[in-house]
């Protein structure tokens, strides 16, 4: 990655929104990294982030040519959380004081959200390969 970012904030229309660590590199490579650092992992993190992952083309257009991950860093959590962590292809690693340890089983592939494209209204659509 060539620019990463820990509590970065954007305010876009009147709505602001803050991100935990927002990462991305230009060029060929032309992709980004979202991560939402937690210290105690529960369901509510799902919709978090899935807000933040389909919004963040409407917040942040200068980046709506790159593909995006998504990750989730805990402290401690539970086991539905982690799983529902990985049903969406988010890269999950939990985080301690010495720590740092990903979670993603063997075989686990990202799902990469496709960059975004205007539709016919102008908003913004991101397409949801796999169907998730």
């Amino acid at each position: 990655m060539e620019a990463i970012t820990p509590r970065f904030s954007v305010i876009k229309g009147g709505e602001g929104q803050e991100y935990d660590v927002l990462a991305y590199c230009n060029g060929e490579a032309s992709k980004g990294m979202m991560v939402e650092v937690k210290s105690s992992l529960d369901l509510a993190v799902i919709e978090q982030m899935k807000r933040k992952m389909e919004r963040r083309f409407h917040r942040m257009p200068e980046h709506r040519e790159k593909e995006f991950q998504g990750m989730v860093a805990y402290v401690e959590g539970s086991a539905a959380a982690r799983q529902a962590v990985l049903a969406h292809g988010w890269h999950l690693v939990q985080v301690g004081e010495d720590l740092f340890e990903l979670k993603t089983p063997p075989g686990f592939v990202p799902i990469y959200r496709a960059a975004a494209r205007p539709s016919s209204s102008g908003n913004f659509t991101v397409p949801d390969p796999g169907g998730k």
